[in-house]
């Protein structure tokens, strides 16, 4: 018999289709964790961008939400062997698999084959946030409570008030009054500007106060006798057992006893170390923020800023009007529109020393409140980029002041809408 020096190198590439074939190679999670969170990210980015170029043109404001996501993953894999050979024998059949033909014989040749396919997909589904209770939220005004945990924490005082606040109604002593609104596109913006600017200098600020009230009159425990527990069980099982109290009254009769509960109010005030003899001359002690140390009646006679102008005719009053979610979009469409228009307007905020310190980059005087670029060179770098009517905009990368972190306060203030029932919850749309 003939041995083909060929069959060697046969031998070898079966071992290796083989053990190739039995190779296994898993979908690695982290890396499609990885790939889900880089989209959803730009799908928000992008999702925000889009509503404030539709409030600059006046158009609805549509949310959608991805409330599930499915990954899949899966390998296929094939390993294969083809071939045509010539025998030397005489003859045909399986013999020639042996008894390859030598060099004097038409040539045989062999054809490894090996195939791996790899897919990994995501089944989402999206909700639409069109409904009376998400937009009963969304048209609500923004919660006190809520920009003290912006204004408290890592936003800059300059740009959650920038947001937030929509007017500021000022009444002097000699009782003129005039209102600055928030508008970029208004002529008298730069005024609004400058209040805003000086208010934050004196300290603007949030804060919680907690005081107790009276509930009901003063109770005689000794004349009340065996009723006594019953009443307390009453006004226990009406009002919050957590925040409810019974204690001596602030009289001299020791048998005074009285219910009180605590309440949470927050609201807008002056924290003026520096400059608190300058707040008290011209706004008056009551718009002091609170001594946390203070009587009772020291946090009642501060009454902070309110929404409607203060009683005190001796110094100056402040009613300031926070916005809505719905006015926060509305004003970032203004600032898109004074941006694009035939001669642009940035809108610009001047940071403040808590800002520089918390952002060591802002060495800028002014830095931009939002920069939205409509029709970008290709390719350029961006955190949002959209196409809309026929335009394309774009938040860059870079240079784009304090655009990062609008993006993320408005995420935050469209999360804090999302209460129970917002979300559909069946999907509106299955993407497959």
């Amino acid at each position: 018999m003939i041995r083909s020096k060929t069959l060697v190198p046969l031998k070898g590439l079966l071992l290796s289709a083989i053990l190739t074939g039995c190779a296994s190679v898993s979908p690695d999670f982290s890396d499609m964790s990885q790939s889900y969170q880089k989209s959803i990210e730009k799908y928000q980015n992008n999702n925000f961008l889009l509503n404030i170029v539709r409030s600059s043109k006046e158009m609805p404001l549509s949310f959608i939400d991805i409330p599930s996501v499915i990954g899949t993953g899966n390998i296929t894999e094939t390993a294969g062997l083809s071939g045509l050979f010539y025998s030397a024998s005489a003859g045909s059949g399986l013999s020639g698999l042996f008894t390859v033909a030598g060099s004097n014989v038409a040539a045989s040749y062999i054809n490894p084959s090996l195939g791996l396919s790899l897919g990994r997909s995501f089944n989402f589904t999206q909700s639409s946030l069109a409904n009376a209770q998400f937009q009963k939220e969304f048209l609500s005004i923004i919660p006190i409570e809520t920009i003290n945990f912006f204004a408290r924490h890592h936003i800059p005082p300059e740009l959650i008030f920038s947001l937030t606040i929509d007017s500021i109604e000022v009444s002097k002593p000699d009782g003129t009054t005039k209102e600055y609104f928030n508008n970029p596109t208004s002529t008298n913006f730069a005024e609004f500007q400058a209040l805003i600017r000086h208010l934050i200098q004196y300290g603007l600020t949030t804060e919680i106060v907690k005081t107790e009230n009276a509930v009901g009159p003063p109770l005689d425990v000794k004349k009340m006798g065996p009723t006594l527990p019953q009443t307390i069980l009453q006004y226990v099982g009406s009002k919050n057992s957590n925040k409810l109290d019974f204690k001596p009254a602030a009289e001299k009769n020791p048998d005074l006893y009285q219910f009180t509960q605590e309440v949470t109010t927050a609201r807008l005030c002056f924290a003026a170390y520096k400059n608190i003899q300058a707040v008290r001359s011209e706004f008056g002690e009551s718009m002091l923020c609170q001594n946390p140390l203070g009587t009772t009646k020291q946090k009642v006679e501060r009454l902070g800023i309110t929404g409607t102008l203060s009683p005190n005719k001796d110094k100056t009053s402040l009613a300031i009007r926070i916005r809505s979610n719905r006015d926060v979009y509305h004003f970032l469409g203004e600032v898109l529109i004074a941006q694009i228009q035939t001669m642009p307007r940035m809108t610009y905020l001047e940071p403040t020393a808590i800002s520089i310190q918390q952002k060591k980059s802002l060495n800028e005087e002014q830095v931009p409140l939002l920069v939205i670029n409509k029709n970008p060179p290709t390719g350029t770098k961006s955190i949002a980029t959209i196409s809309y009517d026929g335009d394309t905009y774009s938040i860059p990368a870079e240079n784009n002041g304090y655009s990062a972190l609008v993006i993320d306060v408005l995420s935050q203030f469209l999360n804090l809408n999302k209460i129970p029932g917002s979300i559909p919850a069946s999907p509106a749309v299955l993407v497959q």
